[in-house]
């Protein structure tokens, strides 16, 4: 479930208890999902304007991310 179309707990809460993942876009929203505890492995972030600090934390907190360009890749 994406979190931008129903940022409601009580919502993405059934939607957890009924097996969905969540998608985020932002920090905060990658936060909100934790809280709420759905775990790394079924949240994805997306966003075009994700920053190296936001991948950073994605990643840190084990959760997928989709790589809108080439630039959030890496050098290496």
């Amino acid at each position: 479930m994406a979190m931008k179309a129903n940022p409601l707990a009580a919502t993405l809460l059934l939607a957890k208890d009924l097996g969905f993942g969540c998608e985020v876009a932002s920090p905060c929203e990658l936060e909100h999902a934790l809280r709420l505890g759905f775990r790394p492995d079924t949240i994805v972030m997306d966003s075009p304007a994700k920053t190296m600090r936001d991948l950073r934390q994605a990643l840190k907190e084990g959760v997928r991310v989709n790589a809108d360009n080439l630039d959030e890749l890496g050098d290496g």
